[in-house]
């Protein structure tokens, strides 16, 4: 059984809004990306939806992914989280943000080889300002106490899904802890409607998806108290109907990142999320190439 929009219980499943889709497209050799399936194509002239940029180049040593001393940093910062200290300690804050960077670079590099929408990126387009914005928060505090990558397509601004690490000098989590994460914590409310049609278009398969990529799990923080109304309820998939967050998540704490080999087990893990983050971005770039159709 189904809910239409008013609540209203109707015997057959509402029809989705478009085909189901089965894979990304392709590019053509012109730049444009055919989707016959849905009758959608990309204006003439208009590039790759995942514009290539400027390869970093990284010329600081082996030993400069040694994130020990990061973390130190962070340590420091996290007691004295104040402008006077900071400003008297920068040269320490852009020593550790070199380190940072150059693990950064090591990891878009080897996503790039796992993952091609996302290969090509520079780390300005990843990584992000120690500095925090105060103006809608109690705590004043102006730096944040660790520091992130998120390596989606077309860089951080972009509106994808991507691959999120970050260094703290806490254990775990968010946030000043050391932690992994895949997907996107804010998606547009028409993107969510698509995530979910999709659900119920290929009978809960995200769920395998999730399954398959343990030991990452789907962050069900703010979740729904109630499947939203259109969609079903008395079906076995129908708890990932709930959640506001498509967002993988695992903290692997502070021995893990410390470890001489942290960027190739850092790939090996967000290997497994790789079909993952292929699930939700579909949804994405089918909702933007939706905006950009002409009309009929």
């Amino acid at each position: 059984m189904f809910l239409n929009r008013k609540g209203a219980i109707q015997a057959t499943p509402r029809p989705l809004q478009r085909p189901v889709r089965t894979a990304a497209p392709a590019p053509r050799s012109d730049g444009s990306t055919a989707r016959a399936m849905h009758k959608i194509t990309r204006p003439a002239g208009e590039g790759h939806p995942y514009p290539r940029q400027k390869r970093y180049i990284c010329t600081i040593t082996e030993k400069a992914y040694d994130m020990k001393e990061v973390m130190d940093f962070l340590a420091r910062l996290q007691a004295n989280n104040n402008r006077e200290w900071f400003k008297a300690h920068k040269d320490e804050y852009q020593a550790a943000q070199a380190r940072f960077d150059a693990l950064t670079a090591r990891l878009i590099e080897g996503l790039g080889r796992l993952d091609p929408t996302v290969g090509g990126l520079d780390v300005k387009s990843c990584t992000y300002r120690i500095y925090r914005d105060t103006r809608f928060t109690n705590d004043k505090s102006p730096y944040k106490t660790h520091m992130g990558a998120f390596i989606c397509p077309g860089g951080k601004k972009s509106g994808f899904g991507g691959y999120y690490f970050q260094v703290g000098p806490d254990e775990a989590g968010y946030p000043s802890g050391n932690m992994l994460a895949v997907g996107h914590y804010c998606f547009t409310p028409r993107v969510m409607r698509l995530l979910r049609e999709d659900i119920c278009a290929d009978n809960g398969e995200l769920a395998r998806i999730v399954e398959r990529a343990a030991p990452f799990v789907l962050d069900d923080e703010n979740r729904l108290k109630r499947v939203p109304n259109g969609f079903p309820r008395d079906v076995p998939f129908a708890p990932l109907l709930t959640y506001r967050t498509f967002c993988l998540a695992y903290s692997q704490g502070r021995a893990f990142m410390l470890a001489p080999d942290v960027v190739e087990r850092t790939l090996d893990l967000l290997a497994r999320t790789q079909p993952f983050l292929a699930y939700v971005n579909r949804a994405v770039a089918y909702d933007r190439e939706a905006g950009a159709a002409p009309a009929d």
